[in-house]
């Protein structure tokens, strides 16, 4: 009899003990559920960070870029118009209808010389002969928005600057100069210097909606003949004074040869043949061409002339 009732009060804890493992498991799964995200929360994130088609038009495609701007030639009637290109020229994430006009000349209605560059209802004129070749850059920096023309002619070259944010306004010519690297904010630009000769400077300079502005006023020649085999020497036939390198004068004489390394403003520094800095000489133009120092023109102080045709 005894036996029998350990034996029932075992199996009723065993029941008990059951009953209570289950109602564990089932509390603590609750909790796992209460406490998980609610899918309608993520979907809501979602939602608020996709923009409207307008608001990401709004958004500026980046902070520098360049676009080439190509320059199409037709008879002249108004087909230029089949050549329209969508640009994006202000960086506003925007296109806009880019298109050349090719139009004739009075004189020769065969030859298509002058062009138009229309930007919607703005309006770049290129008024010069056939001869001539147009490179045409739309440049957005964090400095502006330009219109970048590089010239280039038979014989010269140059560079104009319009300013898109101010209804394609130009802002700048540069005379026999031309950019051989651009990027936000800095630019490299090639310069010819007619003095003593004809030289092609590579400066440094940085742009804005004023224009490009070098970052020195130095012309750097590279023509020391201690660090360059075909630096050209200027060989004297005339006594010429100069200002040595202490600031005192000094004096040249015929057969003396030097070698102009630096144009700054009207002053030419110079060094001997082995590549030593002597000082410089004070230049003034004489009309378009001419050029004297101390007053006599230097084609009466050199043998040589380094001047391009």
């Amino acid at each position: 009899m005894m036996k029998k009732m350990i034996i029932s009060i075992l199996a009723l804890v065993i029941s008990v003990t059951v009953v209570l493992v289950v109602i564990a498991y089932l509390v603590s799964s609750k909790r796992t559920v209460d406490t998980a995200p609610e899918e309608e929360v993520v979907e809501e994130k979602i939602v608020e960070e996709v923009q409207t088609e307008e608001e990401q038009a709004a958004v500026p495609v980046a902070d520098f870029y360049t676009l080439d701007l190509s320059i199409n030639k037709t008879d002249g009637s108004d087909s230029w118009k089949d050549s329209v290109e969508m640009m994006d020229i202000n960086g506003d994430g925007v296109d806009e209808a880019v298109f050349c006009e090719v139009y004739t000349d009075d004189e020769d209605e065969y030859i298509p010389c002058h062009y138009r560059l229309h930007f919607n209802d703005s309006v770049i004129a290129f008024n010069n002969d056939e001869s001539t070749t147009y490179y045409v850059k739309a440049v957005h920096a964090t400095t502006g928005n330009f219109i970048i023309v590089n010239y280039e002619y038979p014989f010269s070259t140059s560079i104009a600057v319009y300013d898109v944010d101010n209804d394609y306004q130009l802002v700048q010519k540069i005379y026999d100069a031309s950019i051989s690297g651009i990027s936000d904010g800095e630019a490299t630009i090639q310069y010819r210097v007619d003095v003593l000769g004809t030289w092609y400077v590579t400066k440094q300079n940085t742009y804005d909606r004023t224009g490009f502005n070098p970052v020195e006023s130095e012309f750097i020649l590279g023509n020391n003949p201690a660090e360059n085999e075909e630096a050209k020497g200027l060989t004297l036939v005339e006594e010429l004074e100069y200002t040595d390198t202490e600031g005192n004068e000094a004096k040249l004489n015929p057969g003396d040869v030097i070698y102009p390394i630096i144009i700054d403003g009207n002053s030419i520094e110079f060094t001997d043949k082995e590549g030593n800095e002597m000082g410089y000489l004070i230049y003034e133009k004489v009309g378009d061409f001419a050029l004297n120092i101390n007053g006599i023109n230097e084609y009466d102080l050199f043998e040589e002339d380094y001047y391009a045709q």
